[in-house]
């Protein structure tokens, strides 16, 4: 937005972006049910209308906003990564389509146990997420024996009746440092075995 905040920041722990370019004023490059079976690289402005399938290699620059419609989802597995690569300044945001977004408004990203084992969340905002249209999946979901790291993630305005980040029994978080929740209700849960 103007002044390089972030859209819909606010109060203390904000990311500030920097450099990023105003993607209120930009038009989105469109992925309507669509999969990524070769490696990918996303800058600025994408919408997302129902599913994106992640089978190889998608990563996201600093900057990258995607925004997704109501119920929209992204899977991660058959050997696919998701390196979500933002900087402090410069974050990658999920959110939602809405001009006035409210909590659950899609459902969320979930990473399944035979996605390759090096996806990376780093410097990332997802917002709005979290409303169980897949699989009664939270906004951020690590399944049984998937593994990804998660490094300065922040996750905001999640569904009433879902998690911020779900680790399912036996999952493999290889990096869990900085963590964020905020206006949610329910915000980090684990199940057995997760180390």
């Amino acid at each position: 937005g103007q002044g390089g905040e972030v859209i819909g920041g606010g109060g203390a722990g904000t990311m500030i972006v920097n450099e990023c370019p105003d993607t209120a004023t930009m038009n989105p490059e469109e992925h309507q049910y669509e999969t990524i079976d070769s490696p990918q690289t996303w800058r600025g402005l994408h919408h997302v209308t129902t599913a994106l399938d992640v089978t190889a290699a998608l990563t996201l620059a600093p900057c990258a906003v995607v925004k997704f419609d109501t119920n929209g989802y992204m899977i991660v597995h058959n050997n696919g990564s998701l390196k979500a690569l933002g900087t402090d300044t410069n974050p990658v945001v999920f959110t939602s389509d809405k001009t006035v977004p409210k909590k659950g408004d899609w459902a969320g990203i979930d990473i399944q146990a035979d996605a390759s084992n090096d996806s990376e969340l780093k410097n990332l905002i997802v917002e709005y997420a979290g409303n169980g249209y897949i699989y009664g999946r939270n906004a951020i979901q690590l399944d049984n024996m998937a593994a990804a790291s998660f490094e300065n993630v922040t996750v905001r305005h999640t569904g009433d009746d879902y998690c911020a980040v779900g680790l399912d029994a036996g999952s493999e978080p290889t990096v869990f440092d900085n963590i964020r929740v905020e206006d949610s209700e329910q915000g980090l849960c684990a199940g057995a075995d997760v180390i």
